[in-house]
């Protein structure tokens, strides 16, 4: 036998002896532990998003698609929410969660401007601004009126339920409290500023 004949059938040897042993070794290593990708269904997503603050549940929205049509689809009741106005038709909001009503509830509407930590609207854009917020929220837990204008805000959270409320739907509009205070401010009320009626 020549002498690169034997070379040859030793260097298989040796190939054969060394595929062997990585194989046997590759039996000893333990396989990588892959996590189980845990799926929560709707209804527990929705109990989580549930129990964390109205600003949090809100600022959720942005981690998919399907977090943010559950967020969308439950039920949104502020906790407080205080109108007051002047004669002129000044009207101002307050609210505890005021990032949830700017920047959520009310984020693709004109006729408001942000004044002084408050939504401050005309009186002409009352029932659009109002209107809007109503249709994005279900409820309020205390809603407080000191405005002369108390009967048409009330009177705008009438009419959009019975518009939406037609055949065997019956959506309702949640108020545990509502305070109602007659008082109509003079013209050169307290605040001194004047609301542009054409967007914010």
């Amino acid at each position: 036998m020549n002498r690169s004949r034997m070379l040859w059938r030793n260097a298989k040897k040796k190939f054969a002896e060394c595929r062997h042993k990585l194989k046997n070794l590759m039996k000893k290593v333990p396989k990588p532990h892959v996590p189980h990708v845990v799926t929560l269904d709707d209804a527990a997503m929705e109990e989580i998003l549930k129990r964390l603050d109205l600003n949090e549940r809100v600022r959720m929205r942005v981690l998919s698609r399907r977090v943010h049509d559950i967020v969308d689809r439950m039920p949104l009741i502020l906790p407080f929410i205080f109108i007051r106005s002047d004669a002129r038709g000044n009207i101002e909001l307050h609210c505890d969660y005021m990032d949830v009503l700017i920047d959520y509830v009310l984020a693709d509407m004109q006729g408001f401007k942000v004044v002084n930590g408050a939504i401050a609207f005309n009186y002409t854009n009352a029932r659009m601004v109002l209107t809007a917020i109503i249709s994005r929220i279900t409820g309020v837990t205390h809603l407080w009126l000191d405005s002369a204008w108390n009967g048409h805000i009330m009177q705008t959270i009438v009419e959009y339920y019975q518009a939406i409320n037609c055949g065997s739907k019956r959506l309702r509009f949640h108020l545990e409290q509502l305070t109602v205070v007659g008082s109509i401010r003079a013209s050169d009320a307290d605040w001194d500023y004047c609301i542009d009626c054409h967007g914010r």
